[in-house]
């Protein structure tokens, strides 16, 4: 779990998860330098969780990958820690992943705390801008991307595409190049909307986000995929990924309209002998 401040909503975020969820499962907190105060409830406030924690405040995108090394599970779970999923979230994630062995990722159907739909899925134009579904396609589909508000990804092929790119930090569009990275691969990213989560965060103003991406779809002029999905990474060409991805690549402006931290989880399977998660009566307990 990515963490920085604002304790109320990850108690909500880990509360719900622990009420929501059927063991077996691990949580991975890592915390990007937040308050003594906040820190010190990750410690005593919550049981059963892994906390890392960093000096300084390493990004969404490398405090995941960190997450992501310290997982044992098969599968990885990105959660924002203002998200609260829903009772029966996981089952029909599971379902596409175990039905579909081409199938990398999968996301649900992410709601507004006023019941509202903020995401169904998102599309990827020729020129890098993203659009979400604003409407509420009642049925599995392929998508180019999903916000990593809520993304269950196979843990082999995130580690295989290297995870969320360094270049993106501290946030914004890793999600939609770790998709990309995904298709390059030769696999697919769905949208299952039996699955529900709300958060508190507004659309994220995808179409406004800049990046090197863009200029980089077009230098090396990857052939487009399935929906329109070119299946170019930034600073790669044809041919595969390159050493690009990590860090230093100049970025030009791009702007969002919200930040938020983001979760990690890590789904054991199938189960083990490990107890479930459950909650106590000050904050959350994982054991």
């Amino acid at each position: 779990m990515v963490t920085r401040d604002a304790w109320g909503w990850i108690e909500r975020s880990l509360s719900a998860l622990a009420g929501c969820t059927p063991p077996v499962f691990e949580v991975i907190v890592v915390d990007n330098m937040s308050s003594p105060a906040t820190v010190a409830r990750l410690e005593h406030d919550v049981a059963g969780i892994r906390l890392l924690r960093n000096a300084h405040n390493e990004g969404f995108g490398p405090a995941s990958n960190q997450g992501a090394a310290e997982a044992r599970g098969e599968l990885l779970a990105l959660l924002n820690s203002d998200l609260e999923v829903h009772e029966g979230w996981l089952e029909p994630l599971l379902e596409v992943l175990d039905a579909d062995p081409a199938c990398a990722a999968v996301a649900p159907q992410v709601v507004n705390l006023d019941g509202s739909l903020q995401e169904a899925g998102a599309l990827v134009a020729r020129d890098g801008s993203t659009a979400k579904c604003v409407f509420q396609p009642g049925f599995r589909r392929r998508i180019d991307y999903a916000g990593a508000e809520c993304l269950l990804v196979r843990r082999a092929a995130f580690q295989a595409v290297g995870g969320f790119a360094d270049v993106y930090a501290p946030a914004y569009y890793e999600d939609v190049e770790l998709c990309f990275a995904l298709a390059e691969a030769g696999l697919t990213v769905v949208y299952e909307p039996r699955s529900v989560s709300h958060t508190r965060c507004t659309a994220r103003a995808a179409a406004k986000r800049r990046s090197c991406f863009p200029s980089a779809i077009a230098r090396s002029s990857p052939p487009v995929g399935p929906s329109g999905l070119r299946t170019g990474r930034p600073g790669s060409t044809p041919a595969g990924p390159s050493a690009s991805r990590s860090a230093n690549a100049s970025i030009p402006a791009w702007t969002v309209s919200v930040t938020s931290s983001s979760a990690l989880y890590s789904s054991s399977r199938p189960a083990s002998r490990e107890p479930p998660i459950t909650k106590r009566r000050s904050g959350v307990c994982c054991q």
